[in-house]
């Protein structure tokens, strides 16, 4: 299990391995320079593709600000299960080198400068359902995050989760 925090700054987070991303782009960058990648998602079909094929887990429509991120197999004890208040499942990942968390900015200039926070997943499939959670104490929210709960699969499966779907936990 892996807790960590992240801050958004573009309202999304995403969960992907560099090498599955380039893979199925088909392309790694060379030299310097950057490559608007969410323009490219929400313009055409490429990001409906990048999520079949596994190489990104997105999580869009949240506000921006700083939360726990939790990610954890599904064989392992939820700490937030009494604090969830929203969930979408089920997404793809392929894992080859090692999946990180970024604040969906990174996207836009992409690649980043830096690594994401690393979700310690080992190389395999997944199906990956979002939970996210909060705790309100006196009328103040006082923990708010997403939990990434991942079960081993045997190949990639189809997505079932909603790509647009509510996941707001500041509310």
């Amino acid at each position: 299990m892996m807790v960590g925090e992240i801050d958004v700054e573009a309202n999304g987070i995403v969960l992907l391995d560099r090498k599955v991303l380039y893979e199925a782009l088909g392309w790694t960058p060379l030299g310097p320079g950057e490559r608007d990648l969410m323009s490219e998602f929400f313009s055409s079909d490429l990001g409906d593709e990048v999520i079949q094929k596994g190489a990104i887990v997105p999580l869009l429509s949240i506000d921006d600000g700083g939360y726990e991120i939790i990610c954890r197999l599904a064989s392992e004890q939820s700490t937030v299960e009494d604090l969830v208040v929203t969930e979408n499942g089920c997404f793809p990942l392929l894992v080859k080198e090692g999946a990180c968390f970024y604040d969906l900015e990174k996207l836009m200039h992409w690649p980043p400068g830096e690594n994401g926070v690393d979700s310690k997943l080992k190389s395999g499939f997944y199906s990956v359902t979002i939970n996210g959670f909060r705790s309100v104490e006196s009328g103040r929210i006082v923990r708010a995050g997403y939990e990434f709960v991942c079960e081993p699969t045997s190949k990639l499966i189809e997505p079932t989760a909603e790509i647009d779907k509510y996941m707001r936990v500041f509310f």
